[in-house]
């Protein structure tokens, strides 16, 4: 069994294989006691707080919420390839410990266009209302391209 430090969202407590993991120590997504800038750029206060995580004997570090597409919201961002040097710098700092790293892609559940293009013109009480009716409507009135142009960005994300 693993020792959990952060809490998360997965009941993934009990692995059955360690995959070379050095130590018996790792971390779920990590969450709102991230350090990313606001525009999602891995700073150097984010590479030291996960750094510190595997010196301290943290073998296994996901990286929760990076998004694969340009948006307001203040989560790591993987969607161009100007961005793959400060996950390069994340990524080096952790393995020098011995620890793994990994990211777990997230779409956020909403029209990101849309809501992007009403934040950038400060019509807050649009992007509120719209927020609130792609939160429940979203996943069943997503166009079929959409899904796939989604699915495109996730998989870039990944090849990152």
């Amino acid at each position: 069994m693993h020792i959990v430090i952060h809490a998360g969202y997965l009941p993934d407590d009990i692995v059955a294989h360690t995959d070379g993991i050095k130590h018996r120590v790792k971390t779920r997504k990590t969450g709102p006691d991230r350090y990313e800038g606001r525009d999602g750029s891995i700073t150097t206060q984010s590479i030291s707080f996960y750094e510190r995580l595997a010196k301290g004997g943290v073998s296994y570090i996901v990286i929760g919420d990076v998004a694969p597409i340009n948006s307001f919201s203040p989560t790591p961002k993987l969607y161009d390839d100007s961005q793959i040097s400060g996950f390069k710098k994340l990524c080096d700092s952790i393995h020098k410990h011995g620890a793994k790293v990994a990211v777990q892609i997230f779409h956020p559940e909403y029209d990101c266009d849309a809501i992007n293009s009403l934040f950038a013109s400060g019509d807050m009480k649009a992007v509120r209302e719209k927020l609130h009716h792609d939160m429940k409507h979203f996943v069943n009135e997503v166009s079929e391209d959409s899904l796939n142009d989604i699915i495109n960005k996730m998989c870039n994300c990944a090849i990152r």
